[in-house]
This record gives C-alpha cells, structure tokens and sequence, in this order.
C-alpha cells in the first residue's frame, strides 16, 4: 500500500498500474514478531497498521490466536478499511479491536489483558506517531507491564 504524501510518492501513485513489474527493497526497519510471546498485543496507528497486516501474512511464527490487534483511526481517513481489517484478521485467527480516534479500546484491551494473563507474558508491538506511543507506555504503567515489553516503530507522518 502507498499513501502519497510526498513527491516520490504521488509519482508512484498517478504512475504505477496493477500488472506493473518493480524491484521492490526489503523493510529498511527491524520490526519483527516476538517469538515465543504468550500474550501479544499489536496496536498500529494510521500508516502504521501496515506492518501487522504483513505479520498476518507470515506463518513461521504463526499462533495467531495469542494476538490481538488494536487498529487505530481516524474515521475520516481509515485506510484500510475497518471491514477490510476485519476480513485480514478473520482469516489469520488475530482478534481486531476497533479503536476510532477518542475511544477507549485500546486501553480496554490493555487493561483485560493484564487482568487475564501474568503481565510479565504480554508483549507489546506499537507502530505509530511517539503522542500515540507515550499513551500506550502510560497504559503499560497503569497496568504494571513492564517497560521492557514494548518494542516499536515510528511512523510520524501518519
């Protein structure tokens, strides 16, 4: 998926046809699963939602059951859908919870984590703007989990 937000990208976008041939660079970034994890929670703002649509996709880790995915958006501008994200997390076996900009989900979703399961087994994957991130590490706080089980992306320009 392509958003374009800058010149390359606009170019890509108004350029690029479905059969087209690229050469495609692997992820710069190092934004990978936890193996082993017992209780994965994935929370993924704007952009930022993309690289857990891929992890859905890769079935070397697999257990997708122990995932939950807190999709986080603006109504006005969810891309992709919350029926499309939806669809992806039935097929995976990953729970989806809606989090539209002003709800409360994802610290619910916290919160219920952290009652269910020993706090020291959740492991946390963000990626997303840093206000979004320092939320979630309050959550973690609040719900003595602890900073050490959070690793993240930044995707700013979300």
């Amino acid at each position: 998926m392509i958003r374009a937000l800058g010149d390359h990208t606009k170019k890509l976008n108004e350029q690029g046809k479905v059969g087209m041939l690229a050469d495609i660079y692997a992820p710069y970034d190092h934004f990978k699963r936890i193996a082993g994890a017992k209780c994965e929670i994935w929370i993924g703002a704007g952009l930022g939602i993309l690289p857990f649509i891929s992890w859905q996709q890769d079935t070397t880790i697999g257990h997708f059951e122990r995932a939950t995915l807190v999709y986080c958006f603006d109504p006005a501008r969810a891309f992709p859908s919350v029926e499309r994200m939806q669809e992806i997390t039935v097929q995976s076996g990953v729970q989806l919870v809606s989090n539209p900009s002003g709800s409360n989900a994802m610290a619910e979703t916290i919160r219920k984590a952290a009652s269910e399961v020993d706090q020291k087994s959740i492991q946390i994957s963000f990626c997303g703007p840093k206000g979004l991130l320092k939320k979630v590490q309050e959550l973690m706080k609040e719900n003595s989990i602890s900073a050490k089980n959070i690793h993240y992306e930044f995707y700013d320009f979300c």
